[in-house]
């Protein structure tokens, strides 16, 4: 309590003078720069409390009163990673579909994924109907765009 008492009163003071100050001062550009050095100071002391933050013991604060609590973070890291994981899957899907289509091609696509700490495509399945010069396209293409070597694509195609 003291020391929101001390802010406040600091707070309250540099305001005073900087007021005084621009009160004093005579001539447009003076009161001018007055203002502003009067609004910086204000500023700097409205901050300062911000500023004194130790963020590294405010983090290890959060962490032991997470755990005083009962919340395990080790599952909160693996659901962002399993989020992550299917984020990519996603898109990476939308996106071969989106290109096969772009060719004129209808497919589906199923991504493997690495188990890396950040994932990436491995393998590919891909269903619907493609031409031979559509196929060749896009095998090109996933080996090249994405990485996606061609033993590690598996065309089922339909005619």
């Amino acid at each position: 309590m003291e020391a929101v008492r001390e802010y406040l009163i600091a707070l309250v003071a540099v305001s005073m003078i900087a007021v005084l100050a621009n009160a004093l001062v005579h001539g447009e550009k003076m009161q001018k720069i007055v203002r502003f050095v009067g609004g910086l100071l204000i500023l700097l002391v409205a901050m300062s409390p911000i500023l004194k933050i130790n963020l590294t013991d405010l983090a290890r604060r959060m962490e032991d009163f997470g755990q005083a609590q009962g919340f395990d973070n080790s599952e909160v890291s693996q659901n962002s990673q399993e989020m992550l994981a299917a984020l990519i899957k996603q898109n990476t899907e939308t996106y071969i579909v989106q290109k096969a289509a772009s060719i004129g091609a209808t497919v589906r696509a199923e991504v493997t994924l690495s188990n890396e700490e950040y994932p990436t495509p491995v393998a590919v399945v891909i269903i619907g109907t493609l031409s031979a010069q559509q196929l060749a396209d896009m095998e090109q293409y996933l080996s090249s765009a994405l990485g996606i070597p061609k033993e590690n694509q598996e065309w089922k195609l339909y005619e």
